[in-house]
């Protein structure tokens, strides 16, 4: 689930395959995945083989969601020809339960004063998102100053 703490904390719900393809990228800010890793992680390690446009669709959808932009991604961008990226920075936070992982995303404020920030919670359901084995503890990112934050709580 995404929760957008600007406008009165709206839920929406991640698919699991965008929840799925949301973790991998968050396990690994900042490091380009491949279509073919997105592709084993999400579908073929499931038992699923599916073609490339399933995976366009997922992506489309997780920004939709992230309410990014293709143009000029704050969250995922494209690195054509060879996959995608997470171009915020995480950072991990303690357990929220023991049966949830959560991400939030927080942009920092314009450089106009302005005092309002993107923030977006996502709360990965496990059920949906990841096996057991799945779950790769991300390393500390090192980013640029002034990028997009994103933390993240794994159990």
């Amino acid at each position: 689930s995404l929760a957008d703490q600007q406008s009165g904390n709206e839920v929406v719900r991640l698919g699991s395959n965008e929840s799925r393809i949301l973790l991998m990228l968050a396990e690994r800010p900042n490091e380009v995945l491949t279509r073919n890793e997105l592709h084993e992680f999400v579908w073929r390690e499931q038992g699923f083989e599916v073609d490339d446009s399933s995976l366009t669709q997922a992506i489309s959808t997780l920004r939709k969601m992230l309410k990014d932009s293709t143009k000029s991604p704050e969250f995922v961008k494209t690195v054509p020809k060879r996959g995608y990226q997470l171009i915020c920075t995480v950072e991990r936070l303690s357990p929220l339960s023991s049966d949830s992982s959560s991400i939030e995303v927080e942009e920092p404020a314009s450089d106009n004063n302005d005092a309002s920030t993107n923030e977006v919670e996502t709360i990965v359901e496990p059920s949906l998102a990841t096996t057991s084995d799945a779950i790769v503890e991300p390393e500390a990112p090192v980013v640029p100053e002034k990028a997009p934050v994103a933390s993240v709580v794994n159990n």
